[in-house]
C-alpha cells in the first residue's frame, strides 16, 4: 500500500470465523456435564466451549456443527478447529473432522486521507449506500469477493470478507477507488488567525 510514496494503509485482523462438522451427533449435556469450560444454553440448543491455546471460543450444537470464533489468521483457526475436535473426541464422541471452512474474516484499517462520502457514494451508486441520517459510514460492497465495508469520513474502514486474502484485496481496491474523493483538511490555526484578523479590524 506504499506505492508512490503513498502513506501505507496498516491492515488489522480482529477475528477469523470458521466452521467445521464432527460427522456426528453431539449430547450437548453429556458435554456440559464433562467438559471443561463450557457453558450450556440449552434454551438455544448448544454449548460454548473455551479454548485458552490459541484463545477460541467455539460454538457446538447437537448436529455436529462447531463455529470457531476469536483467532487472527487462518492458521489459527484451523489449529483452534482441530483442538476443539481433539476434546470432543476425549469425551467420547466419535469425531471426525470435516468441511472445515473459513466464514468470515472481520478487519480493520485506515486510509491516509479522509473521504468525501457523498462524492464518493454518489459515483458508485451500484455498490455504496449512504444514509448519513441512519449511519455514519458508507455500505459498500464488492460483491465478486463476497466482501463488504463500512467505510467513514474519518477514512477508517472495517471490512468482512469469506478469507484474509480477500479483506487484503478489498482494501487494496478501495484505497485505489476512494483517491480521487479525498477530503482536504481544514487548517483550524488559518482559519483562526483569519478570524482574529476580522476581529482586530
Amino acid at each position: 500500500m506504499d506505492k508512490d510514496n503513498r502513506p501505507e494503509c496498516v491492515l488489522t485482523i480482529s477475528n477469523v470465523v470458521c466452521t467445521f462438522s464432527t460427522g456426528c451427533p453431539i449430547d450437548l449435556r453429556h458435554l456440559a456435564m464433562n467438559g471443561m469450560n463450557v457453558i450450556y444454553k440449552k434454551e438455544m440448543g448448544l454449548v460454548s466451549m473455551k479454548l485458552r491455546e490459541p484463545n477460541v471460543t467455539a460454538t457446538v450444537w447437537s448436529t455436529g456443527l462447531v463455529a470457531c470464533a476469536g483467532c487472527f489468521n487462518e492458521e489459527e483457526a484451523l489449529a483452534g478447529a482441530k483442538k476443539v475436535a481433539r476434546c470432543l473426541w476425549r469425551l467420547g464422541f466419535q469425531v471426525k473432522m470435516c468441511k472445515f471452512k473459513i466464514t468470515n474474516v472481520f478487519g480493520a484499517c485506515s486510509l491516509p486521507f479522509r473521504i468525501d462520502a457523498r462524492a464518493f457514494s454518489g459515483a458508485h451508486p451500484k455498490n455504496a449506500s449512504y444514509e448519513p441520517e441512519l449511519s455514519p459510514g458508507i455500505d459498500f460492497r464488492i460483491d465478486e469477493l463476497k466482501a463488504c465495508l463500512k467505510i467513514f469520513t474519518t477514512g477508517k474502514l472495517t471490512i468482512t470478507a469469506p478469507s484474509v486474502e480477500k479483506v487484503q484485496r478489498e482494501v487494496e481496491i478501495i484505497h485505489h477507488v476512494s483517491l480521487p474523493f479525498q477530503q482536504v483538511e481544514r487548517d483550524e490555526r488559518k482559519l483562526d488567525d483569519v478570524f482574529c484578523q476580522k476581529g482586530d479590524g
